[in-house]
């Protein structure tokens, strides 16, 4: 692309990521990274971003905007690009998301595209949101949810704690995530956020002006001593918003729990009328002669469970089977091949996923010749008997 940025001081830059790199392969393979020097790498980051004229966050907006590309069609782009109020011409449609990228930058520089892009970016990260929000949760959040999507919550709320327990409780996936927004930025055309530019260069033109005019001068005091009353109020609304959002949140969370509560009692119930039918079914089949019906055994065989987030109750009746569960979400669809071809049999949650991820599931399965099972439900009941079905046909 014409007027793209080019990272200064390559050759550094370059081995900077061939360390990170390094060091996330060695933890994929089981190895204790932790003494690396996460402080000095940090650092060098902080330097890296000093060289662009663009805030972290517009980096961290555009990426998640362009990861989001992937998981549509050529058609459902195009419908998003017509929200902006920006049509892909034919060319762009060719080209895929790099067109869709290169149309979106030409109009990046309109208040009402850099709006909606923020929209449709904290949509897809609301639930970072809500977990950041929380107390003490940081921690579960970097267990479940996309770094990215944790990067963006913390910078756009201007939270620096919650960045701090980021580095401290996942310093290289910190690294990691700030490396690839790096690299991405390095390609962002240099024009894109030249309105930026001119918004800073013009406070400080008016600055010159008006030095040269008292009276000028004496007007912007009496502005400035308006703008700190109406912040004081501004801040006092905030202080309200806030006690009440957080007395708000801990309903929810307490709400939340009574669910869980009863979702787990019915489960429970759930279980002892299976068994119960189990009995009844054994003794009807020794009382007419017949033989005992065997329990359904997976014997130790991989279930790759693909689509939704919650799995706890899934994976509990896997085990319940004797079986393992390798769970892949929607959002990370790119494990979908790694979990297929370590799997023995595959289940597909349709209430759970899209198409695009069906189709990958799909196409892994039989390239693999792995089974593949469609579950046209999103009940643990409906998934339970599906399983054991699957159990009871292939031994």
């Amino acid at each position: 692309m014409k007027g793209s940025k080019k990272m200064v001081n390559d050759e550094k830059f370059l081995t900077l990521k061939q360390t990170v790199s390094a060091l996330v392969t060695y933890k994929e393979q089981g190895v204790d990274v932790s003494g690396a020097d996460y402080p000095i790498y940090i650092k060098e980051i902080k330097s890296h971003w000093q060289l662009f004229r663009m805030e972290e966050i517009d980096a961290v907006k555009l990426f998640i905007f362009r990861q989001s590309l992937f998981e549509m069609t050529p058609s459902e782009r195009s419908g998003v690009l017509s929200s902006f109020g920006i049509q892909l011409t034919d060319k762009d449609k060719r080209k895929g998301v790099t067109g869709v990228m290169e149309r979106l930058y030409r109009h990046y520089h309109k208040p009402t595209v850099r709006a909606r892009l923020e929209q449709i970016v904290e949509l897809s990260v609301r639930e970072a949101a809500v977990a950041l929000r929380k107390e003490e949760t940081v921690t579960e959040a970097l267990a479940e949810l996309s770094p990215v999507s944790i990067l963006f919550t913390a910078l756009n709320d201007e939270r620096s704690d919650w960045i701090d327990s980021f580095i401290k409780h996942a310093p290289l996936e910190y690294v990691k995530v700030q490396m690839d927004l790096l690299t991405f930025a390095s390609d962002i055309p240099n024009d894109v956020f030249s309105f930026k530019r001119a918004q800073e260069a013009a406070p400080s033109d008016l600055i010159d002006d008006e030095r040269k005019d008292g009276e000028k001068v004496r007007e912007i005091a009496k502005l400035t001593e308006q703008i700190h009353l109406l912040q004081k109020e501004k801040e006092d609304i905030q202080r309200e918003f806030d006690s009440f959002l957080a007395e708000a949140m801990k309903e929810v969370t307490k709400l939340q729990e009574e669910c869980a509560i009863c979702h787990d009692v019915v489960m429970q119930l759930n279980d002892k009328m299976e068994q119960q039918a189990f009995m009844i079914r054994t003794l009807k089949s020794e009382a007419n002669g017949q033989k005992e019906e065997p329990i359904p055994d997976l014997r130790g065989a991989v279930v790759a469970f693909i689509g939704g987030e919650k799995v706890r109750h899934f994976k509990k009746v896997v085990h319940k089977y004797n079986g393992k569960m390798d769970f892949v979400s929607e959002a990370d669809s790119a494990l979908v091949d790694g979990a297929v071809s370590r799997a023995d049999v595959v289940f597909f949650m349709h209430g759970f996923a899209g198409h695009s991820l069906y189709y990958k599931t799909k196409e892994a399965a039989a390239k693999y010749g792995v089974p593949f099972e469609y579950v046209n439900t999103t009940g643990v009941s409906g998934f339970e008997r599906q399983l054991k079905t699957f159990i009871v046909q292939t031994n």
